[in-house]
């Protein structure tokens, strides 16, 4: 029986190369080209990417070996989906793999956005004492309003909590109790932008959130909001 091979075509860690090495013959091609993989993904049984490495039709059409394609991260946004269900695929993810971390990125961005750090940063380094210009806000008592509480979203919710902040939660995928259970106020989205000082969003590319975040939207939010996307 034929070994099966599979094809890394984005940066993956050792420790991942090594555990499909123990199942099949792993080619790490990090990095590799449209042009390339189209070249060579006829040869592969399976193939791993990250958000780079986009897996359009084509890709599924000169695959005729693919039996998976696994996505190393929580999206699958850079995978066509219709293509890999038409040719048999398997598409696979990892949906918790960062989700802690994304989480802490968006509380560090909040407190980045509130303590005007970014503009303290080039201020400092161009020889300048801006501390009357950057006197900021407080993340105690805002509202922040969490827009898909998913994995992400949800640990965004549960932390800003202990920031001493007041969470609206809007996810029409999950029941108002699940919205409580991360400590989220369940509200309309148009409540959740009326009210929000801060609003972050943590839903995937779809068709119906492909350009939510239009001037409709902006309209509808307090002056001086703060965004997190």
């Amino acid at each position: 029986m034929q070994e099966p091979r599979i094809l890394i075509a984005d940066s993956l860690h050792l420790s991942g190369i090594e555990i499909l090495s123990t199942a099949a013959q792993v080619d790490d091609q990090s990095g590799i080209s449209a042009e390339s993989l189209l070249a060579v993904i006829s040869e592969y049984d399976a193939l791993v990417v990250r958000g780079r490495t986009k897996v359009t039709a084509q890709v599924f059409e000169a695959g005729h070996r693919l039996k998976v394609v696994g996505r190393a991260g929580v999206g699958v946004d850079n995978i066509d989906l219709v293509a890999a269900k038409a040719q048999g695929v398997t598409v696979v993810n990892a949906p918790q793999a960062t989700s802690l971390a994304v989480a802490e990125h968006t509380l560090g961005l909040m407190l980045a956005l509130a303590r005007m750090i970014p503009r303290a940063d080039t201020g400092m380094k161009a020889g300048k004492w801006l501390k009357q210009d950057l006197t900021g806000v407080e993340l105690e008592g805002k509202v922040l309003g969490v827009v898909g509480l998913g994995n992400i979203g949800s640990a965004v919710s549960h932390r800003a909590e202990f920031l001493g902040m007041k969470v609206l939660g809007h996810d029409p995928q999950l029941s108002t109790d699940e919205l409580w259970r991360w400590g989220a106020e369940p509200v309309d989205l148009s409540d959740l932008y009326a009210q929000a000082d801060f609003v972050s969003f943590h839903v995937p590319l779809t068709s119906e959130t492909r350009g939510m975040l239009d001037g409709q939207a902006l309209r509808c939010m307090k002056p001086g909001v703060r965004l997190v996307c």
